[in-house]
């Protein structure tokens, strides 16, 4: 972080929260009070879980009402913003644009086809607004994942291989703004990571696994292009016990560009299973 960063960051005393779904709207929240921070969420209707925004100052919206958000942010005399939380992807339809969104999606064309090139060009847009973005991970620095072995479980020589080429294909496919994960066991690709999200992708591959010594491997990877401001890998606690009833191996993450949720639980179930997680980067591999 940058010495005019850091000092941007120390002078904030309101922070307007853009919240989707999961536990990391609510831990930025609760990082925010211990450190003197005035949170305020703009909530959206559907993907902004209730209890998220109870005992805060929030307002309740739609990713399609973009006027509307600019001017309940500028109400709050908001001007630093944190996009945190996992938000479904709409249809144009239940979009509902208001004329400002309308103009943005007019302005961005094939960009918002991704999930990354939308995230990029909604930051841009609010930036043009006098808005400044950051990086979830700029206030809770203590969830950014670290490079090795969490816990007791360690892979096997297969899981490495199966980590080394889930790795490659996770950036292949995040380089074409798909998706983060892949599920690889004994060299073959269970299943990657689209619109789903992670979760929904260990589900799915339950019934394709092979019976096989090596069990199969999560590999979650940041995008080449991935604005690390916007959306960083993150595993929790649903994402370890997802794994573990999928009877997969281990869970392997991009090092220093990733965030792990609930660490010490999450390590706790890996250990009781036998479930690795190992923190990994492409200087592993080259």
């Amino acid at each position: 972080m940058s010495a005019e960063k850091k000092e941007r960051i120390d002078s904030i005393s309101s922070l307007g929260i853009i919240a989707g779904s999961g536990d990391l709207p609510r831990l930025l929240i609760e990082t925010c009070k211990d450190k003197g921070i005035r949170p305020y969420v703009l909530a959206f209707e559907g993907d902004t879980d209730p209890q998220t925004v109870e005992d805060v100052d929030h307002d309740w919206s739609r990713l399609g009402a973009g006027g509307k958000n600019i001017k309940l942010l500028e109400a709050q005399g908001i001007k630093d913003l944190v996009f945190c939380g996992s938000i479904k992807r709409p249809t144009f339809t239940s979009l509902r644009p208001d004329w400002r969104a309308v103009k943005f999606m007019m302005k961005v064309g094939g960009k918002a086809l991704g999930d990354n090139d939308l995230l990029s060009a909604v930051k841009s847009e609010l930036e043009s607004e006098g808005f400044v973005f950051h990086g979830v991970h700029e206030f809770m620095n203590m969830l950014v994942s670290e490079k090795g072995v969490y816990g007791k479980a360690k892979p096997s020589e297969q899981d490495i291989k199966d980590i080394e080429y889930g790795f490659r294909i996770s950036q292949e496919i995040g380089a074409s703004d798909v998706g983060q994960s892949v599920v690889i066991q004994d060299g073959l690709v269970l299943g990657v990571e689209a619109i789903e999200g992670t979760d929904e992708l260990i589900l799915r591959i339950r019934g394709l696994k092979r019976n096989s010594e090596a069990k199969g491997v999560l590999v979650k990877t940041c995008k080449p292009q991935q604005d690390e401001d916007m959306d960083l890998p993150t595993i929790g606690i649903k994402t370890v016990r997802n794994a573990i009833d999928a009877g997969l191996s281990g869970i392997a993450f991009h090092a220093g560009k990733s965030l792990f949720l609930n660490q010490n639980d999450s390590i706790k179930e890996a250990d009781k299973a036998n479930l690795f997680i190992i923190g990994v980067d492409g200087k592993d591999f080259s």
